[in-house]
């Protein structure tokens, strides 16, 4: 855990006890509106965000999984229903998204990924391609795609690192006989 983290936390507690401590301040001045006002409205800044965290999993929608698939250049024309999502970290950033995807958008991402000028057919696994990699100069952004066939498995994955900003990866893959797609997401 960062050290950023550890000052959030302790930021979040100071304005949580403030919170107590305006609500009795002003009871005992005989305004208990104002400080029930006063405490809810400091407590929530601290326990929207700590909800919205804790809900992130259900709060991703098709929309969602639309732009992840947008960024790796995968338009889904029919529709799709999100079978799970699960996202784990915090500040580190891991989520997994299965799709269940038509017979025609499944055909689509196929062509999608053999149809790229680096597609390779590969022999057996690797734990990521872009351990392989390394960036030189100072660019303002980064992007790289690798698409892959491994076994029965086609993958697409991308990476993409702007200055000042944490890098994404975006793994998709999707096997030849299942109409599942995984869209894996981690942010650095």
């Amino acid at each position: 855990m960062g050290i950023g983290v550890i000052y959030l936390m302790l930021l979040c507690i100071f304005i949580l006890i403030c919170s107590l401590a305006s609500f009795f301040i002003f009871k005992k001045r005989g305004q208990l509106k104002t400080g029930i006002f006063v405490s809810i409205f400091l407590a929530m800044i601290v326990l929207v965000p700590v909800f919205l965290i804790a809900f992130e999993s259900k709060l991703y929608f098709k929309s969602d999984a639309k732009g992840d698939l947008q960024q790796v250049n995968i338009l889904l024309q029919d529709d799709f229903e999100i079978i799970s999502n699960k996202i784990v970290g915090m500040p580190e950033y891991s989520q997994t998204t299965y799709l269940k995807v038509s017979e025609k958008d499944k055909n689509q991402i196929i062509n999608n990924i053999k149809n790229s000028s680096n597609f390779k057919i590969l022999k057996s696994a690797v734990s990521t391609l872009f351990n392989k990699i390394s960036f030189s100069g100072e660019g303002i952004e980064r992007k790289i795609t690798w698409n892959y066939l491994i076994e029965d498995e086609f993958i697409k994955e991308y990476y993409y690192k702007k200055d000042g900003f944490v890098p994404v990866s975006i793994t998709i893959s999707l096997k030849l006989d299942s109409d599942t797609v995984i869209i894996k997401r981690i942010e650095d």
